[in-house]
């Protein structure tokens, strides 16, 4: 399975950990909101020019996002279960790397940063 991880510095982890319970709602939702949109951006980049062209439709219908709070920690996912999909993110020795979750994160880093503040905003609220 690939997948990227996004994990806050162990410094916002402990900020986080002393927070109340309606921020705490509130960053989980604005976290599982981002993770959603990059997922939604990285499956819109595939048909786009210079990208990934779709074949079957296989490895975009096979990322996914997944958010889990473990304790403290907050820890988001968006992965796909195709074996092919590092090989065209990171490319190979064979195969140049066409990269699909790395820039819909990257593009989208001022709007998940207002999702994120948006949700804690309306919890506290």
């Amino acid at each position: 399975m690939f997948q990227m991880k996004f994990d806050l510095n162990p410094k916002s982890l402990k900020n986080i950990n002393m927070l109340d319970d309606e921020v705490k709602n509130g960053l989980l939702k604005g976290i599982r909101n981002a993770m959603f949109l990059v997922e939604s951006s990285a499956k819109k980049r595939f048909s786009t020019t210079g990208n990934l062209q779709v074949r079957t439709g296989r490895l975009r219908s096979s990322i996914r996002t997944n958010v889990n709070e473990m304790g403290k920690t907050i820890i988001g996912n968006i992965s796909s279960n195709v074996i092919y999909a590092s090989v065209h993110e990171f490319g190979n020795f064979r195969t140049p790397a066409r990269p699909f979750l790395g820039p819909a994160l990257e593009e989208n880093l001022n709007t998940i940063n207002n999702l994120i503040m948006d949700s804690i905003m309306r919890e506290v609220k």
